[in-house]
């Protein structure tokens, strides 16, 4: 979870918030409890070999699924953070569900 863009979405040491969890087959749900309003972004990567990050082929396509809140990809890269930035705001909040994709 990145806030205001710092290091969104390749540098996970300056993100907002980060963790784990197991995935299974089917639909993951994933709540973030305790985030102050402001403007944020997901990055979330199936880490399916463990090594803690996105692995990458030769010509820097990736080989493990991933994917960014809006459900939002770049056209050369990842996407801006202001496509894939959603505001949060006192009370409840629940975003568009995330789907995982494969390179493109």
């Amino acid at each position: 979870l990145y806030k205001d863009g710092v290091g969104f979405p390749d540098e996970p040491a300056k993100a907002f918030r980060n963790g784990s969890c197991p995935a299974v087959q089917g639909e993951n749900k994933i709540i973030i409890n305790s985030i102050p309003a402001g403007r944020y972004a997901l990055a979330v990567i199936q880490d399916q070999n463990e090594n803690g990050h996105l692995d990458k082929n030769k010509m820097g396509i990736p080989t493990e699924p991933f994917g960014f809140s809006n459900n939002v990809i770049g056209a050369f890269g990842p996407p801006k953070f202001h496509r894939a930035q959603f505001e949060v705001r006192p009370g409840k909040n629940e975003l568009t569900p995330l789907r995982l994709r494969m390179g493109q």
